[in-house]
């Protein structure tokens, strides 16, 4: 895949993945179930999308919205960037969002690392420190879906769910969401990306250090989090595990779907992608994320 990547409109009513299709000006890079889409990070210019005809389709981006929970929590107040939680060790049949997906407990964690982990239970301490209203203010900025009427209350196990992407509620179409990952470490520039023209639609504001705490979780993850041994080290990562999606875009609770994103942080042009794998883990949408950057001459480790 190269700069000439070309767009593949959604075929509406068939399975995203069923009929995947190569679309780049070299070898494919996305097997079948896997999709990827590319951008300047600064500019909002969409590079390059490969994968599957018919995956633009709104999905639940599982634990990527932690990114938006973690740095709507640490803008709001300076505590959030401080917190200490407990994960530990818990039943491998207790639900996740109870205890944390990772079974054998993540110790005591901090800010960067709750983030690069994605530990659950440092989530859930976030989710009940925010407002509900204030965060989906800022989902609906950032251009997610969340539907119409009040959600879950605080500090409600409803509102942790949705909070930290363990339910479905919240969708986005990839480009979407890339986009609104892409303010959170870009300086907050907004974009509808496009080919040719792509368009600002707003700029978004948080504070320098609630910033700057995310960057770090964020460089953490392809170090020593969720995306360790993906050959991402050097960039700024962060995964996602979500159910997967029937042709009717219904919650298929017997597969799931990873996603990750992903972009460089130096050399003259910064580049983002957002990948997925169905069937797969964000662990598996990673290695893809790696494979693309490394199409459009991002050099890894």
């Amino acid at each position: 895949m190269g700069a000439c990547g070309s767009w593949v409109p959604a075929l509406p009513g068939v399975l995203a993945w069923a009929v995947a299709a190569a679309v780049s000006c070299g070898p494919a890079l996305a097997a079948a179930g896997e999709a990827a889409w590319v951008v300047e990070l600064d500019s909002g210019r969409l590079l390059a999308v490969e994968g599957a005809a018919g995956a633009d389709r709104p999905g639940p981006p599982g634990s990527l919205l932690k990114v938006f929970l973690f740095l709507h929590a640490a803008d709001r107040s300076e505590l959030a960037k401080g917190a200490l939680a407990v994960c530990g060790a818990s039943s491998a049949r207790k639900p996740a969002l109870d205890a944390c997906w990772y079974h054998p407990g993540h110790g005591t964690v901090g800010f960067a690392a709750g983030l690069a982990l994605s530990c659950q239970q440092f989530a859930n301490g976030l989710a009940d420190r925010v407002d509900p209203e204030e965060l989906r203010s800022l989902w609906r900025q950032l251009g997610l879906q969340i539907g119409a009427g009040r959600g879950p209350p605080a500090r409600s196990k409803a509102w942790r769910a949705q909070a930290t992407g363990h339910d479905s509620s919240i969708r986005s179409k990839p480009l979407e969401l890339l986009a609104a990952l892409a303010a959170c470490v870009n300086g907050g520039y907004l974009f509808r990306m496009d080919r040719s023209a792509p368009v600002l639609v707003r700029r978004l504001r948080w504070r320098p250090d609630a910033v700057e705490a995310v960057l770090a979780g964020l460089g953490r993850t392809a170090i020593e989090g969720t995306a360790r041994g993906a050959g991402l080290a050097g960039c700024l990562a962060k995964t996602g595990t979500a159910p997967a999606l029937d042709p009717y875009g219904r919650v298929d609770l017997r597969r799931t779907q990873g996603w990750a994103f992903a972009c460089t942080t130096s050399g003259g042009r910064r580049i983002a992608v957002l990948a997925c794998a169905e069937p797969g883990t964000g662990a598996d949408a990673a290695v893809l994320a790696g494979r693309v950057l490394r199409s459009q001459g991002a050099v890894l480790r």
